[in-house]
């Protein structure tokens, strides 16, 4: 049967959100709640950038306890639009700028994106339509600053959330003299700043920061490691980066034992250096690779909420959630839910559930001003966007990542120290990775699960002012 010209722009149309991945599923609503819409855009496929799978879903699943609620924003029907922006900038503008033009489903909220250089132009952007932006994985310091993102609020801590463990387990170890090797980017720029403010306040040493730009200064970045005598490694990096010059390291003797690298959570996974072997043309192989870091040291934030027994916002219990997830998405039991980037599913949800409880308020808050006034939502109107800010800034929840706040900084260096949650700190040493430590940034203590680490040599860490005699760690002289 031949199509009429109308069939044939409604295929069309369809055609062209498939293409350009926003196509969203139609959803029923009950004709007595009224809609609103949220726009998502983060980064779900695999691509040589990064992704994070389920995403979508555990987005999903935050909208269902949400609308499934007896009370939490009774008489509305929350309604996801969830894009793949595949951490692209064009792609990922094209999508917000679509998403928040569509006029019959008008966007009261929007989250996005996965990495920071494509957040950073969004946030900078989206403020124009007046409606709040939550972001979950995006950790640049950069995006910090109220004064340049006045609508983005994250989920997720900045990267400088890191420093004060980093500088705590130096401190534990009587380690006083650190390098960090930077690559060029702006999110460890910012970070690698911080650091060195953190150290001071840490009574360490300034660090050594040496720059990575590409593979032309890489043998000055290993010789100037080498001069400075200096033995304890820190890298900023992403994984390409990374493995060139943790190869260059390799090749030139900067390698366990005598050196100890720390890195952020995403090495906790042998992943890294596996993936060069079969696909970049590196002259080191995974083996060389991992002995070169062997008994390295990775930061993690504690993305989980630890206690799983905890009554969230949704009316549920953490642990059921978890559970719930797990079932949807088809994880096995045997799988641990903290693996890699199954972890930032908290943050995700969470963020749905601020977007209902700010919505809920605004709901109670504006009904009495005008009938229905949130159901007619508009992006010009300063009193709507007045309300939803107010109470973004002062409230606070528990969700399944812990307990949720929006603190204000008005610039990334009105905070020395970034204090959320708790740091984990594990030691890798051969395909093992092992918890041996955890820092609480609200309270800055530190507590050890693991009074051994074995070292493969003790001789580094005395000519770096190891006291021994202060550490509850025994020291293991090994064949490799």
């Amino acid at each position: 049967m031949a199509c009429s010209q109308l069939q044939q722009m409604e295929l069309l149309v369809i055609a062209c959100c498939y293409a350009f991945g926003h196509f969203t599923e139609a959803v029923i609503k009950p004709a007595s709640r009224s809609p609103l819409y949220v726009g998502a855009l983060v980064p779900l496929a695999t691509n040589d950038r990064f992704f994070v799978p389920h995403a979508a879903e555990v987005c999903q699943l935050a909208v269902d306890h949400i609308n499934n609620h007896s009370t939490l924003l009774s008489g509305y029907h929350l309604i996801l639009a969830v894009n793949d922006s595949q951490c692209d900038i064009g792609l990922a503008s094209y999508q917000m700028h679509r998403l928040l033009g569509e006029n019959e489903s008008r966007k009261v909220a929007l989250i996005a994106e996965g990495c920071s250089v494509v957040t950073q132009p969004l946030a900078a952007a989206s403020q124009y339509w007046n409606i709040p932006h939550f972001n979950f994985l995006s950790t640049s310091p950069a995006l910090l600053n109220r004064n340049v993102y006045r609508n983005y609020y994250r989920l997720r801590p900045s990267e400088n959330n890191y420093n004060p463990a980093r500088a705590a387990i130096m401190n534990y170890l009587n380690w006083k003299k650190a390098v960090v090797i930077i690559e060029t980017e702006d999110i460890f720029n910012l970070n690698s700043e911080n650091l060195a403010n953190v150290f001071k306040l840490f009574d360490l040493d300034e660090p050594l920061i040496l720059l990575l730009s590409g593979n032309d200064n890489q043998s000055t970045v290993i010789q100037r490691i080498k001069d400075s005598g200096r033995r304890i490694l820190f890298g900023l990096f992403y994984e390409a980066a990374g493995r060139q010059i943790v190869c260059q390291a390799f090749k030139n003797g900067v390698s366990a034992p005598q050196f100890v690298w720390m890195f952020v959570g995403w090495y906790r996974s042998s992943d890294w250096y596996i993936y060069a072997a079969n696909n970049e043309n590196l002259p080191c192989n995974a083996d060389e690779m991992r002995s070169a870091v062997n008994g390295h040291f990775v930061f993690d934030q504690a993305e989980i909420s630890r206690d799983l027994d905890q009554m969230l916002a949704t009316g549920l219990v953490a642990r059921d959630v978890i559970n719930e997830y797990r079932q949807r998405v088809g994880i096995p039991d045997e799988i641990p839910i903290l693996d890699t980037f199954q972890r930032h599913i908290a943050y995700g949800y969470d963020a749905v559930v601020a977007i209902a409880l700010m919505l809920d308020h605004a709901a109670h808050t504006l009904d009495t001003r005008a009938e229905n006034q949130l159901a007619n939502f508009s992006y010009g109107d300063e009193n709507i966007w007045g309300v939803f800010k107010d109470f973004i800034e002062s409230s606070s929840f528990w969700g399944l990542s812990g307990h949720v706040s929006f603190p204000q900084l008005l610039s990334v260096k009105d905070s020395v120290i970034e204090s959320n949650g708790i740091l984990e700190i594990y030691y890798n040493r051969g395909n093992e990775s092992t918890l041996i430590a955890e820092y609480n940034n609200p309270t800055r203590n530190l507590t050890w699960f693991n009074d051994q680490i074995r070292w493969t040599s003790m001789v580094p860490f005395l000519s770096v002012g190891c006291a021994t005699a202060t550490v509850n760690y025994q020291y293991y002289t090994e064949v490799m």
